[in-house]
């Protein structure tokens, strides 16, 4: 299952992948960030070759016994592995990969493509104190593959696209068991092959293992329907410093606490997850989504409130808040229904300032769906819900991917471009979006700009909210842009946590968020998780410098 295209080494998309700006977007960039001419870059990336690689830390010995540990058959302190596992792709990573500042670089990139290479990696980083960075598909958003050695004197990336192994698959027990490494989107399509699906869409898809899905408790597009990918895994094993954790797939247990919650979300801080038992479902032959508009955010939030509490939901469940559906029209997202449909549709029957909501429903049969989406309809127009139509469910879902692919450009053109989650009760849900938003216009767009949010990934219980910034970047050096983002997100982070509101929904703590991981978990989880990482990684080499902070290891326990 290898072939899968790259990242781009300082973006998201190939080159030949560069999105069109549509005319309404252009024009909102003109007026609200004085931004004439898109296909003008302000702020061009550094070519490749001028890429500044310091020369490795490890020795020729260590080089040597790494490679032939992995079976790596190319030069493993190549500098463009080194640069292509350097950061993940916040707006922050972006920044320092595209202008050639502040940047770490793993000392070697080792490739295995089995659970006992990596074991024997593992080995010889302990002995000799290297610091490992597991690597899957390089998307995180906050800072989680960024190569740090703390207390080290290097630090090595295990690249994980060897192991992409998928079989197991069972009708009968409704899992599949796939390698760590092996590509989301490579995963889901070998399943669809066989008659069943995964059911997992982060916007992420594309790039993502299904091992790093897991490492961050990720969430995605159908989590409604489908459940967080942490409902997915059954069952994984992981290789840890200290030897190896199995968890087998059963369908519940009662031995104590579910050791799988010890690895999902640890953010490759205890190990290397290898491979994963996953819950199938029967591929969908039933498709359906739907665009519908509210008069006010307060009206979607009430009805999906209503429809999460009640039997009957969507697999797919979304609602733009007023400036993020404003901001859908501008770029044209939805294409030129879109556009009709606010200027003359929407506005002729009073919604002009109204929120887009976007309901999908996945089923086995027409009927079921038929079902579901009148229980819905129901709902929603019992909230004054206008039904927009299926032509924009299915530009929705034809664009689902697309927003990494519009930030390239616009980072070309000086606009600062990032996104941030939290979650929270419903009965907070309002409150805390007000808050986040007030602090990030101040920070953000006093010169003018645009910050909207959605909510998504919905439960009975409440839902996250997911936040999207676009202004003009400050100064004209790196510094100066990165301290403009930095400012206004430590600010929200405290105002968050302030709320009881989490630092993150799905995207992971990573180092961005290692300062309120204490306060958010308690200083006695906070030991507790600690604890926990000194029994599986008694010399502290896995992933320093993300999710806890670093302690003082123990004695070592050698790898069987």
């Amino acid at each position: 299952m290898s072939g899968a295209k790259p990242l781009l080494w300082n973006g998201w998309g190939a080159p030949e992948e560069r999105v069109e700006i549509s005319l309404p977007f252009r024009t909102w960039l003109a007026d609200a960030l004085g931004i004439e001419n898109i296909e003008a870059p302000s702020h061009v990336s550094v070519q490749e070759k001028d890429i500044v690689i310091p020369p490795t830390r490890l020795n020729s010995a260590a080089v040597a016994s790494l490679s032939k540990a992995a079976g790596s058959s190319g030069e493993i302190t190549a500098p463009h592995q080194r640069l292509m596992h350097a950061a993940g792709r916040s707006y922050s990573d972006l920044l320092r990969l595209r202008e050639d500042a502040e940047l770490a670089f793993p000392d070697a990139v080792v490739v295995p493509a089995t659970e006992h290479a990596v074991s024997q990696v593992l080995r010889i980083a302990q002995d000799e104190g290297i610091a490992v960075v597991p690597f899957g598909g390089g998307t995180s958003v906050v800072g989680g593959v960024e190569p740090l050695r703390g207390s080290h004197s290097s630090v090595i990336a295990v690249d994980m696209s060897r192991l992409h192994g998928m079989g197991g698959l069972s009708e009968v027990d409704m899992h599949v068991t796939a390698g760590g490494g092996v590509r989301l989107m490579a995963a889901e399509e070998w399943c669809r092959e066989h008659g069943y699906i995964i059911g997992h869409y982060p916007q992420s898809y594309e790039f993502v293992t299904v091992g790093g899905c897991a490492a961050t408790r990720s969430a995605g597009q159908s989590s409604e329907g489908y459940g967080r990918f942490d409902d997915m895994v059954l069952g994984l094993t992981c290789m840890t410093p200290a030897g190896r954790l199995e968890m087998h797939p059963h369908p519940d247990v009662s031995s104590g606490p579910d050791l799988r919650e010890l690895v999902l979300g640890s953010e490759g801080t205890l190990g290397i997850i290898t491979s994963l038992t996953l819950r199938i479902h029967p591929r969908p032959t039933h498709l359906r989504y739907e665009g519908w508009m509210f008069p006010t955010f307060a009206d979607g939030i009430a009805a999906f409130r209503q429809l999460m509490q009640n039997p009957g939901r969507c697999t797919v469940a979304r609602l733009s808040d007023e400036e993020e559906t404003a901001g859908l029209m501008r770029m044209g997202m939805h294409g030129s229904f879109m556009e009709k449909a606010f200027s003359w549709y929407v506005g002729a029957r009073g919604y002009s300032d109204g929120v887009l909501a976007i309901a999908g429903w996945e089923e086995l049969s027409v009927d079921e769906l038929n079902r579901k989406s009148s229980h819905v309809a129901s709902i929603f127009r019992e909230h004054r819900a206008m039904r927009l139509g299926e032509q924009l469910g299915r530009s929705w879902e034809r664009s689902r991917y697309f927003s990494p692919y519009v930030r390239d450009v616009l980072l070309d053109a000086g606009v600062m471009v990032e996104t941030f989650e939290t979650a929270a009760p419903w009965s907070k849900l309002s409150a805390i979006r007000d808050g986040v938003l007030a602090i990030a216009q101040q920070h953000w767009c006093r010169e003018g700009g645009s910050v909207g949010c959605h909510v998504s990934h919905m439960y009975s219980w409440g839902a996250s909210l997911y936040f999207t910034v676009l202004g003009r970047r400050a100064g004209s050096s790196t510094g100066d842009a990165l301290e403009q983002w930095k400012r206004g997100k430590d600010e929200i982070m405290e105002y968050l946590l302030g709320e009881g509101a989490p630092p993150s929904h799905h995207h992971g703590i990573g180092a961005d968020h290692l300062p309120w991981m204490e306060q958010e978990v308690g200083s006695g989880g906070a030991a507790a998780l600690a604890a926990l990482k000194n029994a599986c990684d008694p010399h502290g080499i896995m992933n320093p410098g993300k999710l806890l902070p670093e302690k003082s290891a123990g004695a070592p326990a050698p790898l069987p």
